[in-house]
Parts: structure tokens; C-alpha cells; sequence
């Protein structure tokens, strides 16, 4: 059953405020403010139909999420699947990240974002760490982080949707309260919390108009010696060099640099971290990111040259993915 009313972040700040720390305390203090606005005030009509969709979610009882496999799965005293929970889960549409079981749904998502964990998992070590996920989307990172052994998950992102889809988990757990998703965007972190012991960034940085400034507020979130993973997309070469695309970057018209691996290098010493490693870097196949019915818009086939998978649409060198870690120093 839903155990607290949608939205409700007051378990979730509770438990942050345990720690007694002053910057997360007036950071809570905003937040609080900042949720009852866009959650509890918000008047937009198609964020209203988002919530009717979830209280027209059927009631679940003893249920439990299971984050141990690649699919993440919400299980309980139901047949398989639940009537309607299909139709209504295809209404909150494009679910980007996955891939989940709810309900006995399987949600196929736009990315299996487990091939991305996989290749994070074993270079992190999350045991009672405090998390930071910005650009969380609908959590599923978190979600992997505290079933290998965080204390708590704190995510970040503006879009209400994503917001919306992480809800669904709160209709059927009876304790979400260490996992808080929050309706901001990373320039509105404040600057020097230093207490967090793992900070992600996935599939965020090409977004960004100032990656550099996006580099420095991560570097700002983190203790001394706390690990940053970021992943994104780069261009695969060790020169440090970045394209600045004339209009769209694989019709994506928000990216505004596209980094090799080695300029990301660069950029991640000018902003105080070390220990910089390339975990990973791979090129993205349809096995991986793809059209679904839970994502049914244009998806990676559509980004690239027909006729050469090498190059965007465009005609510009098709990006890797690379998976980078390094900590802060000081």
C-alpha cells in the first residue's frame, strides 16, 4: 500500500538531518521549500494527469523491491501482471532509463541502463556511502547503489516526469526514506557541501552549456577523497580537443561541446580532481539504446549516418561512451 502521501520527502529529509551536518541542514531547509512549489503547488495541467495516473495505480500489499539483478523488480501478493498497470505505466512514456518489473510489467526502457551499472559496479565502493545522482532521471542508479550497500541516494532532476516515474516506487514501498528525488537542476546545488561520498554523472555533462562549471559543482558536493563517476559521451582519442557543433550534435540541438577523452582528462585536473581513470569507453549499439513501446520517439538508429554508423547524422565522428572516475583532492 502507499505508505505516505505522494511527493513526501519528510522521512527522506529526517534521515539527512540525522547527520547534524550545517550545509546539508539549510540545504534541506530549501529543499523542503523548493518540493512544496513543484510538487504541492504546481497547477500544470499535464503534471495534474500525472497524478491521477498514479493514484489510479491498483493497491499492492507486502511488496518489495528486489535490486540485485539487472532488472529491478517490485514484487508482491499479485498475479502476473495486474490489470491496467500496463496502460497506465505506457502514460507516463518515455521512460529512458530500465530496465524495471513492476507489478509484473516489465518496463522495457529506452536503455538498459544495467550494461552502464556493469561497467561502474565494481569501482566504486558504496558500502554506507552517502550518494549524490545528478540528472537521476527516474532513479534507477540509486536504486543499484543502495543494493550495494549506500547509506542513502539523494537524485537531482528538473524534469517532473522523471519525478513522476520514481513515485510509482512509492506507491508499493512502505519505507522509500533512503532514496529522495529531488525537482532541481544541478546549478541549483550549492557550492561547497563537501559531504558526499560518491557523486554520479551520468549522461549529463554533453547537456551542459558550461561543463566545466558542471565539473566544479561536483567537485564541490564531494568530502575530501570522494569519488566521482561520470559518464558521458566523448569522442574516442587521447588529443585534447572538443567539436563545438554548427547546430545539432546527432540531432540532439542542447549539445554545445563534444570532448575527446583526453580534453575530458583535461577538464576534470583544471577542476581540482585526481586520480583520474578511464574505466571504460565503448560504442553504444542498438542492444543497449533502442526504440521500445515504453520509449516509442526517435532513439540511436535515428542519430547516426545510414550508411556509416561511424558518423552522426550530421556527418560528425559518432561518440563513444566513456565511464571515468576520479576523486577530489582537496
Amino acid at each position: 500500500m502507499n505508505a505516505s502521501p505522494f511527493f513526501d520527502r519528510s522521512r527522506f529529509f529526517a534521515r539527512v538531518d540525522a547527520l547534524g551536518h550545517p550545509a546539508l541542514l539549510q540545504w534541506t531547509k530549501q529543499l523542503r521549500a523548493i518540493c512544496d512549489e513543484r510538487f504541492g503547488s504546481n497547477s500544470d495541467a499535464l503534471f495534474a494527469s500525472w497524478k491521477e495516473i498514479l493514484n489510479q495505480l491498483p493497491v499492492l500489499t507486502d511488496c518489495s523491491l528486489d535490486a540485485s539483478g539487472d532488472v529491478i523488480k517490485v514484487c508482491g501478493d499479485h498475479p502476473n501482471p495486474m490489470d491496467g498497470v500496463r496502460e497506465s505505466l505506457l502514460r507516463l512514456n518515455p521512460w529512458r532509463v530500465g530496465p524495471y518489473q513492476l507489478a509484473g510489467v516489465d518496463v522495457d526502457a529506452e536503455w538498459r541502463s544495467d550494461m552502464k551499472w556493469n561497467r561502474i559496479a565494481s569501482m566504486v565502493y558504496f558500502d554506507g556511502a552517502k550518494v549524490l545522482d545528478v540528472g537521476c532521471n527516474n532513479g534507477y542508479f540509486g536504486f543499484k547503489a543502495l543494493a550495494a550497500g549506500a547509506q542513502w541516494v539523494m537524485g537531482v532532476d528538473p524534469f517532473l516526469l522523471y519525478n513522476v516515474q520514481h513515485e510509482v516506487f512509492a506507491r508499493y514501498l512502505d519505507d522509500c526514506s533512503a532514496f529522495g528525488v529531488m525537482p532541481i537542476a544541478g546549478a541549483e546545488i550549492p557550492e561547497g557541501l563537501k559531504v558526499f561520498d560518491v557523486a554520479l554523472s551520468m549522461g549529463v555533462l554533453y547537456h551542459r552549456k558550461n561543463p566545466i562549471g558542471h565539473l566544479e559543482m561536483l567537485h564541490g558536493t564531494l568530502r575530501k577523497r570522494g569519488q566521482l563517476i561520470l559518464e558521458t559521451m566523448a569522442i574516442d582519442s587521447d588529443s585534447a580537443d572538443v567539436i563545438v557543433p554548427e547546430d545539432k550534435f546527432a540531432k540532439m540541438r542542447g549539445i554545445w561541446f563534444m570532448p575527446t577523452v583526453g580534453m575530458l582528462k583535461r577538464w576534470l585536473q583544471r577542476t581540482g580532481f585526481e586520480d583520474v581513470r578511464i574505466i571504460d569507453v565503448s560504442v553504444t549499439d542498438a542492444s543497449e539504446q533502442r526504440r521500445t513501446d515504453f520509449m516509442p520517439f526517435e532513439s540511436l538508429t535515428d542519430f547516426l549516418d545510414p550508411q556509416n554508423a561511424r558518423l552522426t547524422i550530421e556527418g560528425y565522428p559518432a561518440a563513444a561512451r566513456v565511464v571515468i572516475s576520479a576523486v577530489r583532492g582537496h
